[in-house]
């Protein structure tokens, strides 16, 4: 595991990059531009569930993290 910081700050990175893509379309889902036109019930659906997988995407990951955390921390806290 001599790369692991490497790894663990390239994933911290994307799931940055993930947040703000989540971000930006859930506020287009709710918030979209220009507002005097209807947006379509199906591309409406298609935000939705890329929205759902974007957030189930990072949960994996976030989740990944923290197991892999855990199994790796030392038992006895020192302070």
């Amino acid at each position: 595991m001599a790369n692991a910081k490497v790894y663990f700050f390239r994933t911290v990175i994307g799931l940055v990059i993930l947040i703000i893509l989540f971000g930006k379309s859930v506020t287009d889902l709710f918030f979209p531009q220009g507002l005097a036109r209807h947006v379509s019930s199906f591309k409406s659906f298609l935000m939705i569930v890329y929205s759902f997988i974007l957030a189930s995407g990072i949960l994996y990951i976030a989740g990944k993290m923290i197991v892999l955390y855990f199994r790796n921390s030392q038992t006895d806290l020192s302070f």
